[in-house]
């Protein structure tokens, strides 16, 4: 049991998985759902949930979508990239400078987002580490590829 402890990732609570009595975070959303939709029952509520639903999306709701997606302040994470200076009209306009000028610029909207910082190499492999992966040798083919083995 200790080893399947082990390689349970730690977004799902890690070694400590099972053993704790806090509500899961999807747990969470459906109570929270559950209430909404008794403290609201006139109003239709649309469960985005996650993954692949059981049937398909209402076409209003798919065509809503495609709108939304097409926005630029729609193109960022709102909880991590909520940009207060955003002037969506010189953004579309330098959006399609760009695209004609230099093609899609969507590099340089990471490159100038303030969040966005270079990570180092050890901290990449650190953070692989951390979330089990292990030390393999590589053996070297035809000179440019490389493939990984398990021999370690």
């Amino acid at each position: 049991m200790v080893f399947l402890k082990d390689t349970i990732a730690e977004r799902l609570g890690g070694r400590k998985f099972g053993d704790e009595t806090e509500i899961y975070k999807f747990e969470k959303i459906k109570r929270i759902r559950q209430i909404a939709e008794k403290e609201h029952s006139n109003i239709p509520l649309i469960d985005m949930w996650i993954g692949e639903p059981d049937r398909p999306a209402h076409s209003n709701v798919v065509r809503i979508l495609a709108q939304e997606a097409g926005k630029p302040e729609n193109r960022w994470y709102t909880d991590r990239y909520v940009r207060k200076d955003l002037d969506l009209e010189k953004d579309k306009i330098m959006t399609e400078f760009n695209k004609s000028n230099y093609g899609d610029d969507t590099m340089r909207r990471y490159k100038d987002n303030k969040d966005n910082k270079p990570d180092t190499l050890g901290n990449q492999l650190g953070a692989l580490k951390k979330i089990g992966f292990k030390e393999v040798d590589c053996f070297y083919k035809y000179g440019i590829f490389t493939m990984y083995g398990g021999k370690k």
